[in-house]
């Protein structure tokens, strides 16, 4: 016996449909959760390793940069002690021991200086006290000069007194001596009266030849002239 086909209904034909459809939807849920990790995954990889422009930075570059930035600082500051102890310093040691030796040196010049100049002062010094002396000196000796003329014209006209005219011209000779040792310093005083104390010796040796008598009072006139040339030489100035 041929069987018939049977068609379904309308109501079975929408059931079918309706159970049909709860199938594929599921099917498609299914599917999406299944996709739906995977890209996930796949954009966070995205986002990781290549970041936006936007996107701030990761705390690993700022320690590298930080690292980099005190390497750098570190460098520079050892290029900077190095170049000061190896060129700067030896440099200032060295300016420093020179700056030194010229201070010395200056010192040592100005010793130099002050020690000369305390010589030349001790020297002027020494010369007006041996100036001083040495005119003292002379002053003395012009005045036993002059005490020993008086000395001998006394004992000359003792003599011619005594009418001893030999030993009264060796007197006379002896004044004569002792006259011209003195007698420029008695030009320098007075000029006259040299010449007058000149022209008395000179006569009373004449007159000790011719005039004994005379002799006498050249001696007198003698002993007056001396007291002038006392005066003349050791009066105050």
């Amino acid at each position: 016996m041929s069987r018939k086909k049977t068609h379904p209904t309308g109501e079975t034909a929408a059931v079918s449909v309706e159970s049909t459809a709860p199938s594929e939807t599921r099917k498609k849920k299914e599917t999406t959760k299944e996709e739906f990790p995977v890209q996930a995954a796949v954009i966070s990889e995205k986002t990781v390793s290549t970041p936006e422009s936007g996107a701030p930075e990761q705390p690993g570059y700022k320690r590298q940069w930080l690292l980099a930035v005190s390497l750098g600082i570190a460098c520079l500051a050892l290029g900077f002690l190095l170049s000061y102890l190896l060129q700067v310093r030896p440099l200032q040691i060295e300016l420093a021991s020179i700056l030194g030796e010229q201070n010395l040196g200056e010192i040592s010049s100005n010793q130099i200086k002050s020690d000369l100049s305390n010589t030349r002062l001790r020297q002027q010094e020494m010369e007006i006290r041996y100036l001083t002396a040495a005119a003292r000196l002379e002053s003395a000796n012009q005045y036993i000069t002059l005490l020993r003329m008086n000395d001998l014209v006394s004992k000359a006209h003792l003599l011619v007194i005594q009418k001893n005219g030999l030993e009264a011209r060796k007197k006379l000779a002896e004044i004569r001596t002792y006259y011209n040792q003195i007698k420029p310093f008695i030009l320098e005083k007075d000029a006259a009266i040299a010449d007058d104390l000149d022209e008395t010796i000179q006569s009373a040796v004449q007159d000790l030849t011719i005039d004994p008598e005379a002799a006498a009072g050249d001696m007198e006139a003698l002993e007056t002239h001396l007291d002038k040339v006392e005066a003349a030489l050791f009066r105050m100035e």
